[in-house]
């Protein structure tokens, strides 16, 4: 039983990954032009996440202290963003702001796929948010 949940998760981890990468590879496309690949693409969404969790993770700690927990927690996203945005710029060749544009059409893109699915199969939006947050942890 254990075994099959966790070829369950990681097949669902898998499917995510590569759903991921495909709205970043479309968004890096647009942005970049011909400098996205598909590879660049699955990096940047293992990567990703993980790095603009770290950065909010430590910064919103840290400045909770100075400036109280909301204050804190907000200037942490911007410095989680300005990272995320960083390292789509540096993956798919572009500035910062190129990879900032990138982060924002993955997550408007990702939102409109939600929402079609969300109208066309009756799930609620916040199941579906939260379906979101596991499949692409960045910006959402």
């Amino acid at each position: 039983m254990v075994v099959n949940i966790t070829i369950s998760v990681i097949v669902s981890f898998i499917i995510a990954w590569f759903i991921s990468a495909f709205f970043i590879w479309i968004a890096a496309k647009i942005v970049s032009g011909k400098k996205a690949t598909f590879a660049g693409a699955l990096a940047a969404a293992i990567l990703g996440p993980i790095l603009y969790f770290i950065f909010y993770a430590i910064f919103s700690i840290e400045l909770a202290y100075i400036f109280g927990s909301t204050v804190g927690s907000f200037i942490a996203l911007i410095i989680a963003i300005i990272v995320l945005s960083w390292l789509y710029g540096v993956i798919f060749s572009t500035s910062i702001f190129g990879g900032f544009i990138i982060a924002v059409l993955v997550t408007i893109v990702t939102y409109v796929i939600f929402l079609i699915i969300g109208i066309l199969f009756g799930t609620p939006i916040p199941v579906l948010h939260n379906f979101a947050l596991v499949m692409y942890a960045g910006l959402l």
